[in-house]
């Protein structure tokens, strides 16, 4: 997990900062696994945003380079398919960050 030590309820309410630090942590995870011949899942479910009583974090996930791959296509197939959930929503569903 990646957690930001200021509180934050998500990545995408974050101060410059606070996502400085975040993506620095990210470089040293991606090159951690491509050092174990992995890469890297990051995603973050944020929920009770507008609240803030929540603290945000990232989940970080090494996969081999295979599932990696096809990373993309199962998410986008299961929002997709979760898409009734999310209709009532106006943030973003999926943030794509590659």
């Amino acid at each position: 997990l990646i957690v930001p030590s200021q509180h934050t309820a998500s990545a995408r309410q974050a101060d410059d900062d606070v996502w400085t630090e975040i993506r620095n942590f990210q470089k040293s995870l991606l090159q951690m696994a491509a050092s174990r011949g992995q890469e890297m899942i990051f995603m973050e479910t944020a929920m009770g945003v507008e609240q803030h009583f929540r603290h945000g974090y990232i989940e970080c996930i090494p996969v081999d380079t295979e599932t990696a791959e096809d990373a993309p296509i199962y998410f986008k197939k299961a929002i997709d398919e979760a898409e009734s959930e999310w209709s009532t929503h106006n943030a973003k569903k999926c943030i794509k960050t590659d």
